[in-house]
């Protein structure tokens, strides 16, 4: 039988142990997505926390996958 373009395709990715531990983690969350969000102020400090580890000190711009603000 010929597949079409959008049957669904099932395919298995190995995990590595730090995607294990997070989907541990969270494997009792209740809510609708799979992982809990978290609020954009906090969002926005983590991400300053980040870039500043890395040693990036200039303006960053980063965009909101969903709504791509």
């Amino acid at each position: 039988a010929l597949k079409k373009k959008n049957d669904p395709v099932t395919l298995r990715v190995p995990l590595n142990n730090i995607a294990k531990e997070i989907i541990d983690k969270y494997k009792d969350y209740k809510g609708e997505k799979l992982f809990p969000f978290i609020s954009q102020p906090k969002y926005n400090f983590d991400i300053k926390k980040v870039l500043k580890q890395a040693g990036i000190d200039r303006v960053v711009t980063i965009l909101n996958p969903l709504t791509r603000l």
